[in-house]
């Protein structure tokens, strides 16, 4: 499975990207519940399966998209996606939900996605905690 390559290959790198593109299709068919089962099931399986190899406390994770595909657009838009940075080393903010909604008005605030592993860097290692 991806998760179990991804676990193998973090043995020799630091970072790994990963893509899985599941729930862009389900935005173009405009398939909202499939696109949450999707998601549910990348968290499940994919993330589930990376914290069981790997453990949790030395992972950093970063879960972001490519684009939006809202599921009423059933086409790419240019709304803000989700950023997630999720480590034992960073403090609780007050979301709850991993949504374009929320992406709005996140901690991390609107930023350029040539930008993101910039600011993770720098969040880890500032401990300008989320």
């Amino acid at each position: 499975t991806k998760a179990k390559v991804t676990a193998k290959e973090l043995q020799k790198y630091n970072m790994i990207y990963v893509h899985i593109k599941g729930p862009d299709e389900f935005g173009h068919d405009g398939d909202a519940l499939g696109k949450k089962q999707n998601i549910e099931k990348i968290d499940s399986d994919f993330f589930g399966t990376l914290l069981r190899e790997l453990g949790i406390s030395n992972a950093v994770i970063v879960v972001s998209g490519d684009h939006s595909t809202p599921c009423t657009k059933k086409s790419h838009t240019d709304d803000p996606v989700p950023l997630l940075i999720s480590s034992k080393i960073l403090k609780n903010n007050r979301f709850q939900r991993f949504t374009e909604s929320y992406a709005k008005t996140g901690d991390v605030e609107t930023i350029k996605g040539s930008d993101v592993l910039k600011k993770t860097l720098e969040i880890i290692n500032s401990k300008n905690k989320l």
